[in-house]
């Protein structure tokens, strides 16, 4: 496919997902199936991993493990927060987890809702037994 690709179709099953691509006029064609898992779908959209020069785009400890010729890989890993690695590359940092709290939005959002609704449903009611 020298074309750049335009249009990306997932169909995810339990263990499988279905990859189907197409560009703006060409004909839709199937790309095959991915395992369904992070590693695998991170993989559609990232660069190749390139394990000659220890360049690594996503973290497959697997894949890892394996260019290095690891054994009794661990079920995890560490990020380092400090010290610097020497020439600062790769940047260590601590992880930021920053994950949103719309709790209380979504609660206004949905209450507001509701209370159209029945505002609606009060003024269909007070209308229907006036002709009455």
């Amino acid at each position: 496919m020298s074309e750049r690709i335009r249009f990306v179709g997932l169909d995810a099953h339990a263990a499988t997902i279905s990859v189907a691509v197409t560009n703006e006029a060409g004909p839709v064609e199937e790309h095959g199936a991915i395992p369904n898992d992070p590693a695998a779908i991170g993989r559609l959209f990232t660069p190749a991993d390139d394990a000659k020069n220890n360049v690594w785009y996503l973290r497959d400890i697997a894949a890892m493990a394996a260019a290095k010729h690891w054994a009794n890989l661990a079920p995890f890993y560490v990020e380092q927060e400090s010290p610097a690695p020497p020439g600062g590359l790769p940047k260590s940092g601590k992880l930021a987890v920053n994950l949103p709290d719309n709790h209380l939005q979504y609660a206004i959002t949905w209450f507001g809702l509701a209370l159209a609704l029945a505002g609606v449903y009060l003024i269909w009611l007070i209308r229907r037994f006036r002709r009455y």
